[in-house]
């Protein structure tokens, strides 16, 4: 175990995952500097072992994600509103 953990960045909202989704669409800040959120899955990630590449991974082999991420991050959908008013915050100041 590392004695350092890597902190959420802000940046890798901006990255594309393996669904072609930006992350912005599914994910923000979690409870500690080291979690982040997904608001599809309704799931906390834990990424301060690997950073970006475990946000990663949660896209790529999640089924719940997957499944739930095709609809929710279409471009059909015109505005996604999830009821989890911590990423509200943290997505409005990203």
């Amino acid at each position: 175990m590392p004695d350092r953990y890597t902190k959420f960045n802000g940046q890798w909202l901006e990255e594309i995952d393996s669904n072609g989704h930006k992350l912005k669409l599914w994910c923000c800040k979690g409870d500690s500097d080291t979690k982040a959120y997904c608001f599809v899955c309704c799931k906390s990630i834990q990424c301060g072992n690997s950073g970006l590449p475990q946000l990663l991974q949660h896209a790529q082999k999640c089924q719940t994600h997957i499944k739930l991420a095709k609809t929710a991050c279409s471009d059909s959908q015109s505005r996604i509103t999830f009821g989890n008013a911590q990423c509200s915050k943290t997505s409005q100041s990203v």
